[in-house]
């Protein structure tokens, strides 16, 4: 409640259990719900606007626009996730530990592990004040 009397939320978070009754802190704060909602989305429509209708290779030598590769979209996820600046950090090192292939299963299908590190709020600043006498 501020001085006016309205009352004010100067944080919001989510409490969780695990099932042994412990506190759950993985997703504490709501914003990060939020950030990795807005992340898939924009995944999504990224790689639909680039590679949706197309064929998937190998390889691709002759760069044509019909076709894309596992590289292709590694490359689309890689420039989404740079784009997101504010949302999520350490592109450089998501990059390294993105994952994405074609499934040994299914060739019409593509696998992607995506290890997204949210932006996290500055909920504490703590300092050290030494005084020399």
């Amino acid at each position: 409640v501020n001085r006016s009397g309205q009352v004010t939320i100067d944080k919001i978070i989510t409490q969780q259990q695990t099932t042994n009754g412990a506190p759950d802190t993985t997703f504490r704060d709501i914003q990060t719900v939020y950030q990795l909602t807005y992340a898939l989305k924009k995944f999504r429509a990224d790689l639909a606007f680039e590679h949706s209708n197309k064929a998937i290779a190998n390889s691709n030598p002759q760069n044509l626009d019909a076709i894309t590769t596992v590289k292709d979209i590694k490359a689309t996820l890689f420039h989404s996730y740079k784009q997101m600046s504010g949302v999520l950090e350490n592109s450089e090192a998501a990059l390294l530990a993105m994952v994405v292939e074609r499934d040994t299963d299914n060739p019409n299908r593509v696998n992607m592990r995506l290890p997204l590190d949210v932006v996290n709020p500055l909920d504490v600043l703590a300092c050290l004040a030494p005084v020399y006498g």
